[in-house]
């Protein structure tokens, strides 16, 4: 099971997530938020993903002024982790930020096609707060029809998605749709093969896990407007 403890010191707060898990080997502490980092197999469970989860969650924490760290007593012994956030400010009812140059981005459509229910939805959530329309898919059958179904202005897509992967996505999307909608690969794989992989596929951009809502608005704008 898990508990949670919130406190607040002055002007932030912090949050404690404890579990009476698995835990973790003391000495990968210092590299758990790494990227592609992943605690080797313990207790005979098995390892799924590509290890960038706790990268994601490091990058986003830091880029509201926070941070995270990790504790564990040793394997079978739970884990612990304390996010530290500023308290935000009462700022109204809109709080976006605006884009470079002051301007903010117009509402777009957009189709979110990731099989990892927590990156999916958090970044429905942020995309929503900027004030987009968003609909998701988890595998890319189902992405490929809600694209067709949908005709948003762009589609973020995940390669390596079960069954039809990213690729597959793409190639199958600029088939019925052409060059119109703006396509743009998610990946946590960045190298050089990776991206032209991705642009053979049809993708117009090839971004590199973790990613950002804020990436996303900005690229959708200057694809837009092509």
């Amino acid at each position: 099971h898990a508990v949670v403890r919130v406190s607040v010191d002055g002007d932030r707060v912090r949050v404690r997530v404890e579990d009476d898990g698995v835990g973790m080997d003391p000495s990968v502490l210092a590299t758990i938020f790494d990227e592609f980092v992943q605690v080797e197999g313990s207790l005979n469970r098995c390892q799924g993903g590509m290890g960038v989860g706790l990268t994601l969650v490091r990058t986003l924490i830091e880029r509201h002024g926070g941070t995270v760290e990790a504790e564990s007593a040793g394997l079978g012994q739970g884990s612990a982790f304390i996010v530290e956030l500023p308290l935000a400010p009462d700022r109204g009812p809109d709080v976006r930020a605006p884009l470079c140059g002051g301007s903010r981005a117009a509402s777009r459509h957009i189709v979110l096609v990731e099989d990892n229910a927590d990156a999916r939805e958090m970044m429905e959530l942020a995309l929503l707060r900027r004030g987009h329309r968003v609909v998701s898919a988890e595998d890319g059958v189902s992405g490929v029809e809600l694209v067709l179904r949908e005709r948003p202005d762009a589609a973020v897509v995940d390669i390596g998605l079960p069954g039809m992967d990213g690729y597959a996505v793409a190639r199958t999307l600029r088939e019925s749709l052409g060059p119109e909608l703006v396509l743009i690969a998610a990946s946590g794989y960045g190298q050089p093969s990776d991206r032209r992989q991705a642009r053979e596929a049809g993708f117009d951009l090839h971004l590199t896990k973790p990613v950002s809502a804020d990436a996303i608005q900005e690229q959708v704008e200057r694809l837009l407007r092509r």
